[in-house]
């Protein structure tokens, strides 16, 4: 006759992936409604969470884009050169930058020169790729109006502002 052992009765049995075995699924089955009533409020958890991702992201990223966003963001990015590899930018060229992003990064009135407009524009159609953006953005920096309709068909898109 073997010895009697010691036996922790309160481990748990496991299925094969690892996972202990529930025992309401194998000892008392849930009813259809109980099955339902868990799908329901999972799914009103579900809806409740996906509104409040839906409100965090339209609150954070769902702000208009403006023309101070743009222009900072086209100066202080790093851009590949035609290799891929990361671009080297003198001093002289990023202090230039720098210096333009922090006199930009303002809502509000700037001064921009012509020199200034040359200077930024192509880094801006580097950056966005969407030329709506560019067009946009280099028309408001002449200080012009960019119109998304014409009065008529023959009318430029853009109105200069005197």
């Amino acid at each position: 006759m073997t010895a009697a052992k010691k036996i922790d009765f309160s481990q748990p049995l496991l299925q094969l992936n690892g996972q202990p075995i529930r025992r309401d699924v194998l000892c008392h089955p849930p009813t259809i409604a109980e099955v339902q009533a868990v799908i329901n409020t999972a799914l009103k958890e579900m809806s409740d969470a996906r509104k409040t991702l839906i409100a965090g992201i339209n609150e954070k990223f769902g702000e208009p884009l403006t023309l101070q966003e743009v222009v900072c963001d086209a100066l202080t990015s790093a851009y590949a050169n035609d290799a891929g590899r990361p671009e080297h930018i003198s001093g002289i060229e990023r202090t230039k930058r720098v210096q333009m992003a922090i006199r930009c990064n303002k809502r509000g009135m700037v001064k921009i020169g012509e020199d200034d407009i040359k200077f930024v524009m192509p880094l801006i159609e580097k950056r966005f790729l969407d030329s709506l953006i560019s067009v946009q953005v280099e028309t408001l920096l002449r200080g012009e109006v960019f119109a998304l309709t014409a009065d008529d068909d023959d009318a430029p898109a853009v109105k200069v502002v005197a």
